[in-house]
Formats: C-alpha cells, sequence, structure tokens
C-alpha cells in the first residue's frame, strides 16, 4: 500500500512536471527571468565598443578627430542621459521597455552600418556629422532603457540580494563589449568593424524579441 502510493505520487509529481503550465512557471520566474536579463544585459554595452569602430568612421566618413569626439560626447550624452526612461518605467511594465530600447537601438546603430558598409549600391549617402550624432544617441540611449527595465525587474524579484544582483547585472554590462567582440569573430571572422556594427545593431534585438517570444509560446 505505501509503495502504490509512492507510485502514484511519483506519477501525479511526473504529469505535473511535463504540463505546460509548469513550463511556463519556469519561464516566467525570477531565476528565468535573472537569466535573461544578464542576456540582454551582455548584449546592451554597445558604448562600450566605440573605440573599436571609430577609427572606421574616421576613415569612411571622413571625419577628423574633433569629428569623432562630438560623436564619442553625443554616444555618452545618450547612454547617461535617462530621465525618459525613468518617467516611462513609471507608466509602462518592463518588457515594453526593453521594445522600445531594442527598437531604438536597430534603429540608431543599424543607420551607422549603412553609413559604413562598403560595397553597397544602395547604401546611402554620408551624413551629415549633426545627423550621425543623432543616430549615434539613439543607438546609445537604448543601454538606458535596458539597463532600467532588467535592474528594476531584477531588484523587484530579488529585495533581499539586490546589491548583489545590482553588481552581477551592471557587472554584464561592463564585459559587454569584450562579449560582442567575440561574437563578431566567431560569426563574422573578425574581418572589419562594420561587421561589429551590424552586430550591435541586431543582437539586442534578437535577444528581446526571442525571450518574448518564448513566453509567448508557452
Amino acid at each position: 500500500m505505501v509503495f502504490a502510493f509512492v507510485a502514484s505520487s511519483s506519477g501525479v509529481a511526473t504529469e505535473v512536471l511535463t504540463t505546460a503550465r509548469f513550463a511556463r512557471q519556469v519561464l516566467s520566474g525570477r531565476w528565468f527571468t535573472l537569466l535573461a536579463c544578464l542576456l540582454i544585459l551582455s548584449a546592451s554595452g554597445a558604448t562600450y565598443a566605440f573605440g573599436i569602430y571609430s577609427r572606421a568612421l574616421k576613415s569612411a566618413l571622413g571625419y577628423d578627430q574633433r569629428a569623432v569626439a562630438t560623436l564619442a560626447f553625443f554616444k555618452d550624452l545618450g547612454s547617461n542621459v535617462a530621465v525618459p526612461t525613468g518617467l516611462l518605467s513609471k507608466v509602462a511594465p518592463p518588457w515594453a521597455m526593453l521594445a522600445v530600447g531594442a527598437a531604438m537601438n536597430l534603429a540608431g546603430y543599424l543607420m551607422v552600418y549603412l553609413s559604413l558598409a562598403p560595397g553597397r549600391a544602395e547604401r546611402p549617402p554620408p551624413p551629415l556629422l549633426w545627423l550621425m550624432c543623432v543616430y549615434v544617441c539613439v543607438g546609445a540611449n537604448s543601454q538606458a532603457l535596458a539597463g532600467t527595465g532588467a535592474l528594476v525587474t531584477c531588484v523587484r524579484n530579488f529585495p533581499e540580494a539586490r546589491g548583489t544582483v545590482l553588481g552581477l547585472l551592471k557587472g554584464y554590462v561592463g564585459h559587454s563589449s569584450t562579449i560582442l567582440a567575440q561574437i563578431c569573430l566567431a560569426l563574422y571572422g573578425g574581418r572589419d568593424a562594420w561587421s561589429l556594427v551590424l552586430l550591435i545593431a541586431w543582437l539586442p534585438a534578437a535577444v528581446v524579441s526571442l525571450k518574448k517570444l518564448v513566453l509567448t509560446l508557452m
């Protein structure tokens, strides 16, 4: 009788573990959310990779050092001015902030890539400096949206260890340029700087979309 009860309990537990409801509970749980936020932030630190492709900007667009320094200023401006992001966090859920950030990242850095990529008949003419500053600023501002969405979510999920969680997440942002460079080397062979800009443009949007798609399908 005891063995029958154990077998019955084991069967029920196995059935519960294999249901879609349990899978969705795991995927929407705080530990999977932490993993997803780590992946998002690992691909969201494009501002730290500016030094890698700044020489390509200088040579391909005919900029001097002063123009490159101006672009660097607007890159820092976009990544550090987060007042609109804070206001948006008051009225929008984290997934909406991540989606807006991914769209801004794709739009900004894709225009930078189209300005850099050689040998393309459909490439637009080199933009004016102020327009390139807008592209870089918009792409860099997506880092604030991704960081706020991920950090707020994880702090709410781990209130007892918020300091550890914040340090872990911010550490991955700092290492993101190295991670992006290695992924670029694996995918494109590290042949040129514009390949890195292309990776910076689509990878964060792909990571955010993949997480949202997984949760939607379950």
